[in-house]
């Protein structure tokens, strides 16, 4: 389930349509069926305008869901797309490097 971040103004800035109370709903309920059930997802750190605090709702997010296997991602720019053409891509790569780093070290740390 691809979350992309914990934080609810990134995730509207990505134009996703759901929260983080929805994502953490739909694990619960999961779980209520399967308690063993295992969770795989897909993150972006360091996405346009994304700030310290906003990125470390991502790491309690991973903290508390414990995905099993997860994709993370630096944000960078795509010609022609909405967030290249709007946004400003003004979070260093230095910055994205050490926060990609951190969440990795965090999903690892976590994971089942």
């Amino acid at each position: 389930i691809a979350v992309q971040s914990g934080n609810n103004a990134v995730l509207k800035a990505m134009r996703r349509r759901h929260t983080v109370e929805e994502f953490l709903t739909l694990v619960d309920d999961i779980r209520k069926i399967r308690s063993d059930a295992e969770f795989g997802t897909d993150a972006i750190v360091g996405f346009s305008g994304e700030t310290k605090e906003q990125f470390m709702d991502t790491v309690e997010l991973f903290k508390k869901v414990r995905f099993s296997v997860a994709f993370i991602s630096m944000y960078s720019e795509r010609e022609g797309t909405r967030s290249q053409k709007n946004l400003k891509d003004n979070v260093s790569l230095e910055e994205k490097k050490w926060r990609h780093g951190c969440l990795t070290k965090v999903w690892k740390k976590y994971k089942p």
